[in-house]
Parts: C-alpha cells; structure tokens; sequence
C-alpha cells in the first residue's frame, strides 16, 4: 500500500487537533482531499434545474384538438391541432420556439415564444393551463387572445 505523505500528515494533524477539542486546520495545511483535482468540482445542481424550469411542464405536453375532428384527420386540415413540447408550440400554419419561461409550476406555464408561419415572424407571451384533461391557452395578441380550450388527443 503507497501512501500520500502529505495527505497521511494532513490527517494526522486534524486528528490530533480534533483530540484537543480544535478542529480548526494548522495554518498551512490543505485539509482538501489531496487526490481531488479542482477539475473534478461536482458541477452546480441550480444549472439542471434551471434548465428544465425553461420548459414546458410534462403535464402539458401532447396532442390538442379544439374538436374531436383536429385529433382524427387524416386530411391535414386539423387546424385546431395544437402540438406542445418541451420547448415548442406548434400549431396548423406556425411554429412557436419557447424563448422565455416567466412562471412555472405542474399544470401552468407563462413563457414568451418566438413564432414563424406564413412568411411572418412575430413574439407573444402564452398562458398554458390544465386542468383535468383541458388545456386552456391564452395570450397577449390584443383580439386573439382567448381563451382557447383543448383536448387531449388520444
């Protein structure tokens, strides 16, 4: 067995001070684990967690028709079909990218999106809400604003 000098003199001297009632390091000593390299930092869990409160909440995400015919179509004309992502919002003629989520929790999200369709690209703030099997989508473009309800497809 090879030990780490500097490492087992460490120890000791904690040991010694901890028997005297100090457990404050000699000055000078590294009471750092000595095979521990600072490149090896556990990394912050706030970034995972960040990360996944910029999205939208599992609960929310699936197929939407506003009729039952939006769920069904074969034809391509299910114009009341909404698709919701962890970070999308896509409807029959546009796309919404999540750029912002503003509030949070299990059945609601409030989160700024940016949207392209038809030739046009424009920003709008979503209010996404379940309750039970309805999902109701509000938002602040002035006269279509809602609210819409939804059902769950499937």
């Amino acid at each position: 067995m090879r030990l780490n000098f500097p490492a087992t003199v460490a120890a000791v001297s904690l040991l010694a001070l901890a028997a005297c009632g100090d457990t404050s390091a000699p000055e000078g000593v590294n009471t750092q684990d000595a095979n521990a390299s600072p490149d090896t930092a556990e990394p912050a869990v706030a970034d995972a967690t960040d990360e996944m409160e910029q999205t939208i909440p599992a609960p929310l995400r699936g197929s939407w028709g506003m009729v039952d015919a939006d769920c069904t179509s074969q034809a391509g004309d299910a114009k009341g079909l909404l698709k919701v992502s962890a970070n999308s919002l896509r409807f029959y003629e546009s796309v919404g990218k999540l750029e912002q989520v503003t509030e949070r929790d299990a059945n609601r999200v409030v989160a700024t999106f940016a949207y392209t369709g038809e030739g046009m690209e424009w920003s709008r703030t979503e209010t996404l809400t379940l309750d039970g099997m309805t999902l109701t989508r509000s938002t602040d473009a002035g006269d279509a604003q809602g609210p819409f309800t939804y059902q769950r497809c499937g």
